[in-house]
């Protein structure tokens, strides 16, 4: 790409820029793909105007939508900027988004909480997958769908969605869900099914759930798939009461996430490990710190409700019923993703959950 880029050969450039970035990408350095997509969009700008032009910064575009996501999340002002751009694109052209386009829109509009926005996404993606035969869309069409259906309690809902993304994705299309989505379908949905399971009461088929997320997350080998196994891996474990689990999780969680997505609410469940550990005050304060932030700024789906669960759960094991009856109050005044743990503050709230 640099030899094109010195000689003058704009068009090879910008493949070969493209076909690099995709190339850093696998090897989980996301701020050198953005970097060199940059690059590409800066050549593209020096072609002439014409439909060609546009379809090129479209496919560039597009490719930097999962770029971005580990280096600033899904909702940075980078990542508006650049939906918003892809999508005139593709108007103009007069396209239908492509799928990793409107995969990143879904995913915005998750972190923003705009459940009937997030929900037309992963519908397009569906129908379009269906209709074309594509597996790798249907797969990550039912992922959307499950991710908005358990964002809004919709738990039998979200059960069938991930089940069936589950039940077809292929190993053999393992790279195409990674180069194309950034991250592995597989590993999200089983890691969100436990979780699901859990909350339905279904612990017995929960944990295997769980066990098979954290072992094909550990295969694949792909941090930033690595890091949201972890994330929910530790979420499930705050849910079973598996302490030295969730130690292990936020362990490894901390050395391998560098993801501005992860590194926020990893700070929360340090937090937890440390009143866990018997530093209370010191725990409640980084999760209190994580909490501010992401009640303003999230940077992905949910982030404000589980951290806010995570506070709670901080009170109870700490032994503190009014700070527990406290949090109970917060979450419950948090509307959408919140309402997942309604039914637990509820029962703080009645003293029918007890403290320590």
């Amino acid at each position: 790409a640099a030899h094109h880029d010195r000689a003058g050969a704009t068009g090879p450039a910008i493949g070969w820029y493209r076909r690099a970035a995709e190339a850093a990408r696998l090897l989980h350095a996301d701020e050198r793909a953005t970097r060199l997509l940059d690059r590409a969009l800066e050549l593209v700008a020096t072609l002439p105007a014409s439909k060609e032009r546009d379809r090129i910064e479209l496919a560039v575009h597009t490719g930097m939508v999962q770029a971005l996501v580990p280096v600033s999340g899904y909702a940075s002002s980078a990542m508006a900027a650049t939906l918003r751009r892809a999508t005139a694109l593709a108007d103009g052209l007069g396209l239908e988004p492509p799928p990793p386009l409107l995969f990143g829109l879904a995913l915005e509009a998750l972190t923003r909480a705009d459940f009937p926005a997030a929900v037309g996404f992963g519908a397009r993606m569906l129908a379009a997958g269906e209709l074309a035969g594509d597996e790798v869309l249907a797969v990550q069409g039912h992922y959307v769908l499950g991710v908005s259906t358990f964002w809004q309690a919709d738990l039998p809902g979200a059960r069938r969605h991930f089940e069936q993304a589950i039940a077809r994705y292929r190993p053999a299309d393992r790279v195409a869900h990674l180069t194309g989505y950034g991250q592995d379908p597989k590993v999200v949905c089983l890691g969100r099914l436990a979780l699901t399971l859990w909350l339905l009461g279904l612990p017995e088929e929960a944990r295997p759930a769980h066990a098979e997320a954290m072992s094909w997350s550990a295969e694949l080998g792909h941090a930033f798939t690595r890091a949201i196994a972890l994330t929910f891996g530790a979420a499930f474990a705050v849910e079973q009461g598996a302490h030295e689990e969730l130690r292990e999780l936020v362990e490894e969680l901390t050395l391998i996430s560098s993801a501005t997505m992860h590194d926020t609410v990893t700070s929360a469940f340090v937090g937890y490990a440390q009143v866990l550990d018997g530093d209370r005050d010191a725990g409640i304060a980084t999760i209190e710190d994580t909490l501010r932030v992401v009640a303003s700024s999230p940077v992905a789906p949910g982030q404000h409700a589980l951290t806010a669960r995570l506070l709670l759960g901080a009170h109870l094991v700490a032994g503190d019923h009014d700070g527990a009856r406290a949090a109970a109050d917060r979450l419950l005044a948090i509307a959408g993703p919140a309402r997942l743990w309604h039914p637990l503050a509820r029962r703080v709230r009645a003293g029918r959950v007890a403290a320590g």
